[in-house]
């Protein structure tokens, strides 16, 4: 598992439930983690914290996963908002609490300011972003597939957060989790043609294997939104070579999703 880091990441056990979490966001008063794929209830091939609502696994198993979350995230009272992932660049800023019985927004990204939600997308191989406002206190979550990416979706969040909350990107601080790797991640002449400009974004092995760097992509991306490199957190482990910790479509086919979820605590109770 390689780790290329700026601001620190560990491994934490909340509530039975792993969770990947940056150390100086805690310290901020910022909830969030990146799941594994243990500590749930659901069965094969969802075994066993499947976050997704999409994948066909039972609904109940689901909604006590999710409470399973909210709980390793502090609260397993405040509402999780979870989005209907479209692999574009549309961004949704949280502004109000959903009526219970409202459909989930079509996005590829949450954001938002409020202290009494966690937003929350799940991935089983594509690119989880988190996004901390220090400044304004605001927060965001993105999922990027080669898809969104190419579309400019962490540019999008970065631009919706700098619209709703006065967001300065060179002060913004993102964390890359963990998503399929350069050493797995195989794709064809027209996804890579697509990814060219990128400086060793594309890798091509002897034997005509091309494999696509996503963090790489990623990385650039959020530079062109105005993200400074000291801001960016990179946790590299490949979920498909990891598929016993993490979700991977790519290594299990049929299976769950993993999540990558945020919040605000208020400032008086920090």
């Amino acid at each position: 598992m390689a780790l290329e880091v700026s601001f620190g990441c560990d491994l934490t056990e909340r509530a039975g439930i792993t969770l990947l979490q940056w150390a100086a966001w805690l310290r901020e008063g910022v909830p969030h983690g990146i799941s594994s794929r243990h500590g749930g209830v659901s069965r094969p091939p969802y075994a066993s914290l499947n976050l997704s609502d999409s994948v066909g696994d039972g609904p109940g198993a689901v909604v006590a996963n999710r409470a399973r979350l909210g709980a390793a995230l502090g609260d397993m009272r405040r509402p999780r908002i979870f989005a209907k992932q479209v692999h574009e660049a549309s961004v949704h800023a949280v502004r109000e609490l959903p009526p219970g019985s409202q459909p989930p927004p079509e996005a590829d990204a949450l954001i938002t300011n409020r202290t009494d939600v966690y937003l929350a997308l799940t991935f089983a191989d594509c690119v989880p972003v988190l996004f901390y406002d220090q400044q304004r206190r605001a927060v965001g979550v993105a999922h990027g597939g080669w898809r969104g990416l190419e579309a400019g979706i962490l540019q999008a969040t970065v631009r919706a957060m700098q619209a709703e909350y006065g967001t300065e990107p060179p002060r913004l601080q993102a964390a890359i989790g963990p998503h399929i790797g350069v050493c797995c991640y195989e794709v064809g002449e027209d996804v890579a043609a697509r990814f060219a400009g990128i400086p060793r974004a594309v890798h091509r092995d002897d034997d005509g294997r091309i494999t696509l760097n996503l963090a790489r992509v990623a990385r650039a991306k959020l530079a062109a939104a105005g993200l400074t490199v000291e801001n960016v957190a990179i946790s590299a482990a490949c979920t498909s070579c990891f598929h016993d910790a993490y979700f991977s479509h790519r290594a299990d086919g049929p299976t769950g999703r993993f999540a990558a979820a945020i919040g605000l605590e208020p400032l008086d109770a920090r």
